[in-house]
């Protein structure tokens, strides 16, 4: 669970641009219980259970890298893995990836020992996925690839606002066992959001002036020209050719039934 008083300066900075906050002054919250536990085992993974949205609850870990151990990816076959919110939504302006939605690892695969699974994996954005939460795993990479048999303790807590299916972002901490932090600590907030998209977190639909288009089985969700003036949009799905020539116009991709409630036709 994310405490009260870190979800008020969540809260704070939610609109703004800044990618990544500290949370109790960047220390974790790991209890005295939890880091005998990293002491003894040294090494485990152990994913929360899903609530009652089948959403993600967080993922607690304990990291080490033995040494003369060779360090391998976990497997990154999840492509059958759908979390909340999640659609395969391309654009050709995200030019790392070309997708707005990545499968985020609560357990970065670079420093997990088990497969992609359904407990471990939320729908995040390209940003958030390479440019926020990558920067954090880095770290405890590095850590243990510099300190071979010093475990790191590692917990990932995803905070869903509500009943929303997309997070809003997800919580991180590490923590050096051996030397009581020393080494590496961290308590931080990384935001799940992307440049000049606006999204509907609650079901994970988008806007933006950045022409889209989906991939798979589409069923509900298209992508939709919308006119913020005249507040019509077209039928027709446009998914290459970007076609807006007014600044009032924009990108939707999601439901039409949400346009026609905010007044669209």
């Amino acid at each position: 669970m994310i405490k009260k008083e870190d979800i008020v300066l969540i809260n704070k900075y939610r609109n703004s641009d800044i990618l990544s906050i500290p949370l109790n002054n960047n220390e974790p919250n790991f209890t005295k219980d939890k880091i005998k536990r990293g002491l003894i085992e040294q090494r485990f993974e152990d994913f929360f259970e899903l609530d009652e949205f089948m959403r993600c609850t967080g993922a607690f870990a304990c990291i080490i890298k033995k040494k003369d151990e060779k360090n391998t990816d976990s497997p990154k076959h999840n492509r059958h893995i759908k979390p909340t919110a999640w659609r395969s939504i391309k654009c050709e302006d995200i030019k790392d990836g070309g997708y707005l939605y990545n499968r985020c690892h609560l357990i970065g695969c670079q420093l997990a020992t088990k497969k992609a699974n359904r407990r471990g994996l939320i729908t995040g954005t390209r940003d958030f996925n390479i440019n926020g939460m990558f920067e954090f795993e880095d770290k405890v990479e590095k850590y243990i690839e510099q300190n071979a048999d010093r475990p790191i303790l590692y917990r990932v807590i995803p905070y869903f606002k509500g009943e929303n299916l997309l997070a809003c972002g997800v919580k991180m901490e590490a923590f050096s066992v051996m030397d009581n932090g020393r080494g590496l600590s961290y308590n931080v907030f990384v935001y799940n959001r992307q440049p000049q998209f606006t999204i509907d977190y609650k079901t994970g639909e988008v806007y933006s002036d950045s022409c889209m288009s989906l991939e798979g089985k589409l069923k509900s969700w298209n992508v939709y020209l919308c006119d913020r003036d005249t507040k019509r949009f077209r039928i027709k799905p446009y998914t290459s050719v970007c076609n807006i020539k007014r600044a009032s116009e924009m990108y939707f991709a999601g439901e039409k039934q949400t346009l026609i409630e905010r007044g669209y036709s």
